[in-house]
This record gives structure tokens, sequence and C-alpha cells, in this order.
């Protein structure tokens, strides 16, 4: 406990900076919680050690990456259960197949991430293609109705 006391917030925002794992940032955040966490950091500590504050965020960007996966999965599902993946391979291909076909692949057949372990930039990713995706099938839809 000695240890821990007399540190100035600049030393302690310094050490932060290097901390290496976990256990050096929850070190940190028991002397001094103020000093300026980020939400990767916070969302990788003991949550019995976070401060009400700190738990609310990580409960708020627990809940937004909850809610990017339902929204992803159930526009993957959309297009799944159309059938357009295989049902655009009847139409002449062009820059929409292509596209189409593409994110299809990334998203639905050959997926090597588990997007319930997927962190906020992979699931932004994810996100902006399923969004095109979801786009390219009503285009590949309408050119099917045709």
């Amino acid at each position: 406990a000695g240890v821990e006391i007399g540190w100035t917030k600049s030393a302690l925002k310094a050490f932060l900076k290097y901390a290496n794992n976990a256990q050096e940032i929850e070190t940190i955040h028991r002397i001094d919680s103020t000093i300026g966490f980020d939400i990767k950091q916070l969302v990788g500590m003991d949550k019995t050690i976070l401060t009400e504050n700190h738990r609310a965020l990580v409960e708020e960007y627990n809940n937004n990456l909850e809610k990017k996966r339902i929204l992803i999965k159930g526009i993957i599902g959309e297009v799944t259960s159309k059938g357009l993946r295989e049902r655009s391979k009847e139409l002449v291909s062009d820059e929409d197949t292509k596209k189409f076909s593409k994110l299809c692949n990334k998203l639905i057949g050959h997926v090597d991430k588990d997007i319930d372990k997927a962190d906020l930039e992979e699931l932004e990713e994810w996100q902006k293609d399923a969004y095109e995706l979801l786009e390219l099938s009503k285009r590949i839809e309408e050119k099917l109705s045709k």
C-alpha cells in the first residue's frame, strides 16, 4: 500500500500511458480513478474496482456493442433468408453483383472472426459492410424481379 501513496497526477498519467496489462491499469485506477482512463482500459478492468461512473460508461459501451451486433446479424439474416446470394448468380455480372458477392463472402460465407468477440472498431467495419450489403441487396432484388 505504501507504494501507492504520493504520486502526482502527471506521474500516474505517464505510468498509465505505458501500462502493459490490466493489473497495472487497475493498480493505477485504485490510486487515482480520475486521471482520464479510456473506454478500452475501463472495459478490461475488473468491474468491482470501477467507480460508479466508470461502471456506467462500460455498461453503455457494452450495450452499444450489443446493439451493433444485433443490427449486423439482422441484416445478414435478412439477406440470407431471401436466398439472394445464390439467386444473384443468375444475373449478368456487373459492379453491383460483384460487390454484393464480395460482401456476402466477407460477411456470410468466409467469416473468420466471431462477431460476439469483436471490438468496437471491428463492429463498426462490419456495420459499414452490412449497410452496404443491405443497399446492394435491394438493387439485386430489383434486378431479379425484372
